[in-house]
């Protein structure tokens, strides 16, 4: 089970009029909600609350195969992370804790900022008696100190940057002006003067530029209040994902890195300041680093009430899920997330588009969704980027035709190999993570692209250090990697959030790069940043799904499955709710029967 990573490293953003305004706030939200119909078996109802319960108490058990990529709320990069981080850490801004729609409402701020000066200005007011676990009253200077900490990229490295060059002028190399609290010379380390803090419930933030997915931003966990009294001393900066303060209902009490993470009552958190939590569980236990096959096995014997990566159960064991005895307990929805192979464009022989054309059509895309779990528990087989999911979604015309049974189209594929100088065939390196589903789908593209005398070699990467390897294009040269398996899904659910890191030329960077496949399409480019200034919504739309053809006409992406997941539950959880935003189960809202 591999988590999706998140976390744009965004050091060029295009200009936004008022375009998301709107979409920020509306109960509508944004495209089809996700539900348990459709490909998959019949199950929990994804666009209600399934199990509703008000009883406080008891422990809920949740198991990881995987560690947290950071318990620092700036650092962190996977979306069940800060779901989550929900738990512990109040940001300005969050998602309303209910099915379907994704609808932002006030966390610690009492609602999302309407904007002022075209964009560029953005207000919020905090609630009143937050405090963090020590106590301590949190105030708009705690938040402000907390926007500052990642502009020390040496220090607060990782996790989503979109502020630092809106909230400070950034050099050609994408570098901000403001260099971070830690080497901030003012007396207060609050040197960032784009960010006002006129009085203790107020927050300013004065853009660089134009920006209407600012609320957005304000929804991730960066928007954390952090105290620099802690973070300025020996348990702060790079230390303070060890033990980090908290704001919300629960508080770590213990915390093994790859074991355990255990959450108790935070007593200084306030119901009555609180929107939407309703911290049900007395404490909550994560068990981590175990195997995908073992969480499975004691969510089914009720040892373990969910996964954290909400991403399905093994396939030898949907036999099982899909079985009378477990419909009440499973569920079938789609992630929003995209799984396809990067095809390096940098890579020989990849720098010739038929090459990348000819495995576009050698790949079975039948065999990966088998390799992955089938159409429900894997998902539905893809022939563009655009997620089914997103807003502005329309069926696509199939660029590459896979065959009748999506097996591959190898006469195409041998006619492209003709035309880019490689009739017999070459050898490339494909990487992949060592989780037994990533080893299932290299093998199923081995296999499929061997009929045309493509030959596939293994470049198993170590799962933590996977997106570090993938992500740095240097190391991918040099690895010679051609083929990458990998995935997507946006930070924060508009087209812009999906399509800016994913293909946008700017968005390729020397590490934590999303754009592995090293898109730099002049035209693509300009449509993102022609879109984001659009007045007219349906145009902005039209734009996207350009976007999307122009990517697919570079061939760079193969993409094979819109992800969906089928999961089961303990029969003593209570308030399941999916939470589209981060295509996964909000773990806040659960409770369990004692």
């Amino acid at each position: 089970m591999t988590r999706t990573p998140r976390g744009l490293r965004a050091a060029a953003l295009g200009v936004v009029l008022a375009l998301f305004v709107t979409a920020c706030s509306s109960s509508s939200g944004s495209g089809p909600a996700p539900s348990s119909t459709g490909p998959g078996p019949v199950g929990l109802n994804l666009e209600v609350v399934s199990y509703p319960s008000d009883a406080a108490g008891g422990t809920l058990q949740l198991v990881s195969s995987a560690p947290w990529s950071s318990l620092d709320p700036a650092r962190s990069i996977y979306s069940s992370d800060w779901d989550f981080m929900r738990f512990i850490f109040r940001p300005l801004l969050n998602f309303e804790a209910r099915p379907g729609a994704v609808r932002l409402v006030g966390d610690l701020a009492t609602e999302p900022a309407v904007p002022t000066d075209g964009g560029k200005t953005w207000k919020y007011t905090l609630r009143s008696g937050v405090k963090y676990q020590d106590g301590t009253v949190v105030t708009s200077k705690d938040v402000k100190y907390a926007i500052e900490r990642p502009f020390a990229q040496d220090v607060i490295d990782g996790g989503p940057t979109y502020t630092l060059c809106l909230l400070s002028p950034c050099d050609a190399d994408g570098v901000p002006a403001y260099p971070g609290p830690y080497k901030d010379k003012s007396p207060d380390h609050l040197g960032l003067s784009s960010v006002e803090t006129p009085d203790d419930q107020t927050i300013i933030f004065h853009l660089t530029k134009p920006f209407a997915d600012w609320n957005f931003v304000m929804a991730l966990p960066g928007s954390t209040p952090v105290p620099q009294s802690v973070d300025q001393g020996p348990d702060g900066g790079a230390n303070y994902q060890q033990n980090p303060v908290a704001t919300g209902p629960y508080q770590i009490s213990q915390y093994e890195a790859d074991k355990i993470t255990k959450l108790v009552r935070n007593t200084n958190w306030d119901k009555a300041t609180d929107p939407f939590r309703k911290a049900l569980p007395d404490d909550v236990v994560v068990t981590m680093g175990i195997s995908p096959n073992d969480e499975d096995s004691r969510i089914l014997t009720n040892q373990a009430d969910s996964t954290v990566e909400g991403t399905g159960v093994q396939v030898s064991n949907q036999g099982t899920v899909l079985t009378p005895q477990y419909q009440s307990r499973r569920a079938d929805g789609s992630t929003g997330t995209l799984r396809f192979l990067s095809v390096q464009q940098t890579v020989a022989p990849f720098d010739n588009e038929h090459c990348r054309r000819a495995v576009q059509y050698a790949v079975s895309k039948s065999s990966i969704q088998r390799a992955r779990g089938g159409p429900y528990a894997g998902g539905a087989i893809a022939i563009s980027t655009y997620p089914p999911t997103l807003e502005g979604y329309q069926p696509p015309p199939d660029k590459y035709p896979n065959g009748p049974d999506s097996t591959g189209n190898l006469d195409a594929a041998r006619s492209e190999l003709q035309q880019c100088g490689k009739p017999d065939g070459f050898t490339t390196n494909m990487a992949f993570a060592n989780v037994k589903k990533e080893e299932d789908v290299f093998q199923s593209v081995q296999q499929a692209l061997a009929r045309v005398n493509i030959k596939v070699n293994p470049a198993q990467i170590d799962q933590d250090g996977y997106s570090d390897v993938i992500g740095t294009p240097t190391e991918v040269k040099k690895r010679g990697l051609g083929i990458i398996n990998t995935n997507w899904a946006p930070d924060f659910p508009s087209p812009y959030g999906y399509y800016h890191s994913l293909v946008d030329g700017e968005a390729i960077l020397p590490q934590g790069n999303i754009n592995t496949a090293e898109i730099n399409e002049p035209e693509i480019n300009s449509l993102i940043e022609k879109s984001l200034t659009a007045t007219d919504r349906q145009a902005y739309l039209a734009d996207y799904r350009q976007v999307d053809s122009l990517t697919m006409d570079q061939a760079g992406i193969v993409p094979y499955l819109h992800e969906r997941a089928l999961v089961v539950f303990s029969s003593r959880l209570k308030n399941i709710l999916f939470l589209r935003a981060f295509g996964n189960y909000d773990f806040q809202a659960m409770g369990v029967n004692q």
